[in-house]
C-alpha cells in the first residue's frame, strides 16, 4: 500500500501490529530489518511501560526526507504529532553523512580511543535509542526535563536490549558510549559534533549518561523503570528530579557530582 504524505512524497506500508512501519519507494529490505529489531525490543517490554498512542517507524532516503524534514539527513530522531510518535531514520548512509563524524573519529584517537566499529553501527544503534524514546514518551515516563529524560531513555534502552537477550548489542552501545566520551571537546562542545545537532539532551545522552545508567541497570533491571512510571503518574509526584531521587536516593549523589550536565541543569 502506497500513502501519499505530500510534497512529492510517497511512502509504503510494512503493516505490523507492534511496529507498524513507513518507508520510502526501494527501503523494504531495510524496513524490515529494522522493524524486526524493534519488534524484538518491543516483545520484551513489560505491560505496565506499554505506551498509548500510536508508535511507528519511519525508513526515509535522501529525497524524500528533504521534502518532510529541516533536520540533517540520516541523524534519527524523534517526532510527535497528536497521538503518534515516529522515530524516523535513513534508508541508507552516504559518505557525507559519514564524514561528518570525521572530527570526533580524530579527536578520540588522539587520546588513544578508537571507533568500536563503522559510523553505520552507531547510527543503527540509535534508531533503537530513539525507539525508547517513542516508548517512554507514550508510557508516561517523559518529565520534560531534558537531564533525567536522557538518562531514562538510555536506561531504558540498555534494559530492553538486554531483556531482548541481545547482550552483545548493549555491550556495543556501551562502547560507542565510552568513544563518544572520549570524543568530547575538553571545554564546551564542539559545532561540528554530528551529534550535538540533535540537541543539548541527545548530545549528552550519547555519552556519560548512557555509562551511568548502564551501571544502575545491572543492579536494579526493570525494578528501576517500573518503580519510576508508578511514581511520575502519580498526581502528588513533586518536581521531576525530586521524584527521582526519592525513587533512586543513589543519583543525587551523583548529578551533583557531575560539571557539565549541572550547567544543563541550572539553564532549564
Amino acid at each position: 500500500m502506497t500513502e501519499v504524505v505530500g510534497r512529492g512524497v510517497y511512502l509504503r506500508s510494512l503493516p505490523d501490529r507492534l511496529v507498524p512501519v513507513r518507508h520510502s519507494v526501494g527501503a523494504r529490505q531495510r524496513a524490515a530489518q529494522l522493524q524486526a529489531f524493534l519488534k524484538s525490543l518491543w516483545e520484551v517490554l513489560p505491560r505496565e511501560l506499554e505506551p498509548v498512542g500510536h508508535l511507528e517507524l519511519l525508513v526515509v532516503e535522501a529525497g524524500d526526507w528533504r521534502r518532510m524534514f529541516s533536520r540533517p539527513y540520516g541523524l534519527p530522531f524523534t517526532r510527535t504529532s497528536g497521538p503518534t510518535v515516529s522515530v524516523v531514520g535513513a534508508a541508507q548512509y552516504r559518505p557525507r553523512l559519514l564524514h561528518r563524524f570525521d572530527n570526533l573519529l580524530l579527536r578520540a584517537g588522539r587520546v588513544g580511543k578508537g571507533a568500536p566499529g563503522e559510523v553505520r553501527e552507531l547510527l543503527d544503534l540509535m534508531i533503537g535509542y530513539e525507539w525508547a524514546r517513542a516508548v517512554a514518551k507514550g508510557s508516561g515516563l517523559r518529565t520534560r526535563v531534558r537531564f533525567v529524560d536522557e538518562f531514562v531513555v538510555g536506561y531504558l534502552f540498555l534494559q530492553l536490549l538486554e531483556a531482548a537477550g541481545a547482550g552483545s548489542l548493549c555491550a556495543r552501545v556501551l562502547a560507542w558510549a565510552e568513544f563518544a566520551v572520549a570524543a568530547s571537546p575538553t571545554h564546551g562542545t564542539d559545532p561540528s559534533d554530528p551529534l550535538r545537532s540533535q540537541g543539548p539532551g541527545e548530545f549528552l545522552g550519547m555519552r556519560g549518561l548512557l555509562l551511568r545508567a548502564a551501571e544502575l541497570r545491572s543492579v536494579r533491571g526493570w525494578a528501576f523503570p517500573l518503580k519510576l512510571h508508578a511514581a511520575f503518574t502519580r498526581p502528588d509526584r513533586g518536581g521531576a528530579l525530586e521524584t527521582l531521587y526519592r525513587v533512586e536516593p543513589t543519583l543525587e549523589l551523583w548529578i551533583d557530582s557531575l560539571t557539565e550536565e549541572r550547567e544543563v541543569l541550572a539553564g532549564l
